[in-house]
């Protein structure tokens, strides 16, 4: 059996196999090259939102959210804070993920 095999035949937690569960991208995550964007991500939101594009943090990492009460993760933090979600929705058309690219 190939390793390919064994993942197409696992199991995730429900008890249903991998290989007939439906991938879907909900979301598109990009890193912002701080060489390009020196203010992190939030110089380059505030750019596409000026185009009406809305963009998102991506992530928080679990040391910055309080209730959570975990040791600071730098890696994690470091990550997050350079990292914007892009729009993502049923109705984007071509000519949206065109716009929000170019």
């Amino acid at each position: 059996m190939t390793t390919n095999n064994l993942v197409n035949d696992s199991l995730d937690r429900t008890g249903v196999k991998i290989s007939e569960i439906e991938l879907i991208i909900w979301a598109m995550a990009i890193k912002v090259n701080t060489k390009y964007f020196k203010n992190n991500r939030n110089s380059l939101m505030g750019e596409l939102l000026k185009r009406n594009i809305e963009t998102r943090q991506s992530f928080y990492p679990f040391s910055v959210i309080p209730l959570n009460n975990t040791p600071s993760s730098p890696i994690s933090e470091s990550i997050s804070k350079n990292v914007i979600s892009l729009p993502s929705y049923p109705s984007l058309s071509y000519d949206d993920i065109d716009y929000i690219c170019h």
